[in-house]
Formats: structure tokens, C-alpha cells, sequence
């Protein structure tokens, strides 16, 4: 027998594409408390080997620090420009519904999110279609 692969019907997105992206979606918060943790700061360089030799390794804490947190810094960036693409006044309910797993109820009831469940989700994933070309 075989198995039907579901897809969205105009986006053309694979369940397994899906869940990638949430997945992806779901390291948001550890991005942000990463990026809080990785706190700028100046160091000086050190050297690895005897200063005489010809092949001194130089590391550059600073320098590292700064790439790590320009990664991080673009996928935060990643995420949110996605979400406000896909609804400009809705976006931080769909952070909080695909990156902290939080559900529609939730943001129904505390919240007090103002549109209905479905109108929601193709919102969420209009969201989903973004971001998956923005990570192509």
C-alpha cells in the first residue's frame, strides 16, 4: 500500500519540510539567550606557539565572538522578517505559536488574539512559505 504524501495544497511544502522548519523555528528562544550569553567584549589576541616560529596561530577571541554572534543575530532576523512578512500586525503571535510551541488556545485565551483558529493557521502557514525560502 502505498502512502500518500501530503502537501499544502498551493505551497507545495512536504510534511517532512514542515517539520524541518518548525523544528528550526523551535531554537529561536535558545538563539536569543545564546546571543544574551555572548555578551560583547574586547580581548586581546593570544599566541598559540613560541613567537619565533614561522607558523605562530593567532586567535582572536573578539573576532570569533563577532562571527558568533552575527550567525545568530541572522537567524533571529531570519525568523521575525518571515513572520512580519506573512502578517505585519500578527507577527509576534506567530512567533510565540511556531517558536514556543505555545497553542492557539493559549493565545486565544490569554492573549486574546483577535482572528479566528483557521484564519490563523494559513496565516502561520504563509509564515512556514516564507521562511522556507528565505532559508533556500
Amino acid at each position: 500500500m502505498k502512502r500518500r504524501v501530503k502537501t499544502y495544497k498551493k505551497r507545495e511544502m512536504t510534511p517532512a519540510r514542515q517539520k524541518e522548519l518548525q523544528y528550526f523555528c523551535l531554537q529561536y528562544r535558545e538563539w536569543i539567550n545564546k546571543l544574551n550569553v555572548l555578551y560583547p567584549s574586547v580581548k586581546s589576541q593570544k599566541l598559540d606557539s613560541a613567537s619565533f616560529a614561522s607558523t605562530n596561530e593567532i586567535n582572536d577571541d573578539t573576532a570569533d565572538l563577532a562571527i558568533k554572534r552575527a550567525a545568530l543575530i541572522e537567524k533571529i532576523e531570519m525568523v521575525e522578517k518571515s513572520a512580519q512578512e506573512a502578517s505585519p500586525d500578527l507577527w509576534k503571535y506567530i512567533i510565540i505559536y511556531a517558536c514556543d510551541g505555545e497553542t492557539f488556545g493559549y493565545l486565544q485565551g490569554t492573549l486574546k488574539i483577535p482572528i479566528s483558529e483557521a484564519s490563523f493557521r494559513d496565516i502561520v502557514r504563509e509564515f512556514f512559505d516564507v521562511l522556507g525560502k528565505k532559508r533556500n
